[in-house]
């Protein structure tokens, strides 16, 4: 039988023979990482006859590894010292470990990664914040799950994790940085890049004080005047002056001080440092116009993409700032940030791959031009996804063309399950990272803690995206036909076989992480349902975390859909009360399919044995926070259901004037059903550690959303006026 390895690899031979091993006598002919021998202890700790050796070999990509599986011998060959842990991952999952002897298919295996960084995303809120991992139980037991999290990214081959944003404050909270540099060095013990975001200029999601300082452009620090730089596509003229300005010494210094600072305190293996949000051509030439005296005579050029203009200006910040960072050295922990931290730079010019043929020609002059500029052709310029044009060219493919094989190069992936498009807990669309061949990192928007399963199918992606066993075809013929099938996936309206078939990824995935039991228990309800009520079609899943587009009120919400958010308020029409009522049954559905989950989730937690090597058991607990994240999404969408049912009858007593006592009896019943919710959530938050409340934090926000509501509703139909809506929004 031909083992089934997660991710798959590049090369793999079997005979079908299997051999059976008492245990082995290891030689080392070369330093192994201690963590590789933690992860294999069943494995490596039997000793016997059988020689395992382990050596390096010659491979231009040093994370590659080969196994020779003999029956005179077992031979461990890495490139480098994150080889050997892979090897040891694919060695755990080929094996049966039996009291009596080791049991592997003869044969042997070369493998190694697409993209060097293969990245998940913890948080909830897009890259911006939210802890996933953080379940309001403490700082002990948030550290537990972490490097827990961090087993499994390892078992998967995954080396990559963006668990905070989006500043840089050392000090975010007391004791901040100590315990991310613990974490951090747990990650770098599995040669894993622990990520945080932040701004370099701009500073447009940076809202708390907590997140660390936003700088101004100043004629000089710190009480000069504030005046206006570089203009970025903000919703407000406030971002011209926040740190905008690349020819002033002082803020450059500012920034760099500051940022280095983070670096030193908290040891990263990953930066993502957002700059101006701009995504066009016509974005960046319109904000380019509007430097400053200053700019312009150090930069006169007014072409965005000219080395004496927008992208030299650029490309002269880029390698200031990551020169702060690479001088950062700490002789203690042997970290050097030149080493061990990817700098990864997203705008402006972040591109989109809706744009057409010429947009993208403009981009990959651009970035041509940035890179050529560039001192440090290691840090990476960061770019949103890209596919095929309306050419058919494989638009990563002629950006490497453009920028030369030297210059490193990142993407984003922004699709689904990242808590901005939609919640959906596992959609087929990680396998368009083939797309993104000719990338240093992939760096994706999805992975957090509530997606598990999602983590897994992300390995397979990432790392052999073009001789995957779980191939999803995507059209070709035409860009029209490509992006239509690409929003499909990504909504979950098509499920392709290779990834939810009876013998797809997601059934192995799950089977992986829980067993073959707790696995099928669960793997139904990560498949998404087609829904459609009235004009609406749309994907539906159980509810988790809280923090999820199906709630209203938790930063984004499915409403946006629509164009208006559905909530009270003066511009309310017929065609938004026919959606709520269309939502009303949507909802109905939903909360009854969270419910089964809840159930199916707390029996796979018992029934959970899961062949991860290093504690099995935090996946059963990890089941059985789920069903508990289910318990209260439940609760929360009830509560949701019975404010849509409220809406329709509100706007037509509020047009006819006239308020029955039972409906504004029913808003009372709402608000003391909201607050009496909220309240052990609020005792609960009290534990939480990350300052943005983490998904708890997100799920007072529904509260708070519905408690508004209710008010508001009452206010009108008592008083014939409306309340100006607060409505959250990112900026």
């Amino acid at each position: 039988m031909i083992p089934t390895i997660l991710p798959t690899p590049v090369q793999a031979t079997f005979s079908g023979r299997t051999l059976s091993f008492s245990g082995f006598s290891i030689s080392k002919e070369c330093a192994i990482p201690p963590y590789a021998f933690e992860m294999g202890e069943r494995f490596y700790g039997r000793q016997g006859k059988t020689p395992l050796v382990f050596r390096v070999f010659s491979h231009p990509n040093n994370q590659a590894y080969r196994l020779t599986i003999a029956p005179d011998a077992i031979i461990v060959e890495g490139a480098g010292p994150a080889a050997f842990i892979y090897a040891t991952a694919t060695l755990l999952q080929i094996a049966i470990i039996r009291d009596d002897a080791i049991c592997l298919p003869e044969g042997s295996v070369l493998d190694y990664p697409e993209f060097a960084v293969r990245s998940v995303n913890w948080l909830l809120f897009v890259e911006c914040r939210s802890w996933s991992q953080d379940d309001g139980d403490g700082l002990d037991a948030l550290f537990k799950r972490v490097v827990s999290a961090l087993d499994t990214l390892a078992y998967f081959k995954l080396n990559g994790a963006l668990i905070d944003g989006f500043g840089w404050n050392p000090e975010r909270f007391l004791g901040y940085a100590a315990f991310m540099r613990r974490l951090a060095a747990e990650a770098s013990r599995r040669f894993i890049h622990l990520g945080f975001g932040g701004y370099n200029a701009g500073y447009g999601a940076q809202w708390h004080d907590f997140d660390g300082p936003k700088f101004q452009n100043k004629t000089h620090y710190p009480d000069g005047e504030v005046y206006p730089c570089i203009s970025p596509e903000m919703k407000s003229d406030i971002g011209a002056t926040m740190g905008t300005c690349l020819s002033n010494q002082a803020l450059r210094r500012l920034k760099c001080e500051n940022i280095r600072e983070f670096v030193r305190a908290v040891q990263p293996g990953l930066l993502y440092i957002h700059g101006l949000d701009i995504s066009s051509r016509d974005g960046a030439k319109g904000a380019w116009a509007t430097r400053c005296p200053e700019c312009r005579k150090r930069w006169p050029n007014d072409e965005s993409n000219a080395p004496d203009g927008m992208a030299g200006a650029f490309a002269d910040f880029y390698d200031e700032l990551y020169e702060a960072i690479a001088s950062v050295k700490d002789q203690e922990s042997d970290y050097d940030a030149a080493r061990d931290c990817v700098v990864v730079m997203p705008s402006p010019n972040y591109s989109s791959c809706r744009e057409d043929d010429a947009e993208w020609a403009y981009h990959t002059e651009y970035f041509h031009v940035l890179s050529g500029c560039l001192r440090n052709q290691t840090l990476q310029p960061m770019l949103r996804e890209q596919f095929i044009g309306h050419d058919t060219q494989k638009r990563i493919s002629e950006m490497r063309a453009a920028i030369g094989e030297k210059q490193g190069l990142s993407i984003v992936l922004f699709s689904s399950g990242d808590g901005f498009y939609n919640s959906l807990p596992c959609t087929a669309d990680p396998s368009c990272a083939k797309y993104f061949r000719g990338a240093n990192t992939v760096v994706t928007g999805f992975g957090n803690a509530f997606q598990e399963p999602r983590q897994a199918m992300t390995a397979e992606y990432l790392w052999n995206p073009i001789g995957t066993r779980f191939p999803v075809d995507y059209p070709e013929e035409s860009y029209e036909a490509f992006m239509a099938f690409y929003r499909n996936v990504c909504h979950g309206q098509i499920l392709p076989e290779a990834v939810f078939g009876k013998e797809g990824l997601l059934p192995l995935a799950c089977r992986k992480l829980y067993g073959d039991e707790a696995g099928a228990m669960i793997e139904p309800f990560l498949r998404p349902q087609t829904v459609t009520v009235g004009k609406t079609t749309f994907a539906i899943a159980p509810i988790a975390p809280a923090c999820n587009r199906m709630l209203p009120g938790t930063r984004f919400s499915i409403y946006h859909r629509f164009g208006n958010r559905i909530h009270w308020h003066k511009d309310l029409n017929d065609e938004l009360i026919e959606r709520a009522c269309e939502w009303t049954v949507i909802m109905e559905q939903i909360v009854e399919k969270t419910e089964q989950a809840e159930l199916a989730y707390k029996a796979a937690a018992d029934k959970c044995r899961s062949p991860l090597p290093l504690q099995p058991d935090m996946r059963s607990i990890h089941l059985k926070r789920m069903a508990v994240t289910f318990n209260l999404t439940v609760k929360l969408g009830r509560l949701v259901i019975q404010w849509l049912r409220i809406l329709p009858d509100a706007y037509d007593a509020y047009k006819a004037k006239n308020c029955p006592d039972a409906l504004l009896e029913r808003i009372e019943q709402l608000k003391n059903a909201v607050t009496a919710a909220a309240a052990p959530l609020k005792q609960r938050k009290l534990s939480v550690i990350d300052l943005n409340g983490a998904d708890i934090g997100q799920a007072l926000f529904a509260l708070d959303f519905l408690l508004d509501e209710a008010e508001n509703i009452s206010h009108t139909l008592r008083t014939g006026e409306f309340r100006d809506a607060h409505l959250t929004v990112w900026w």
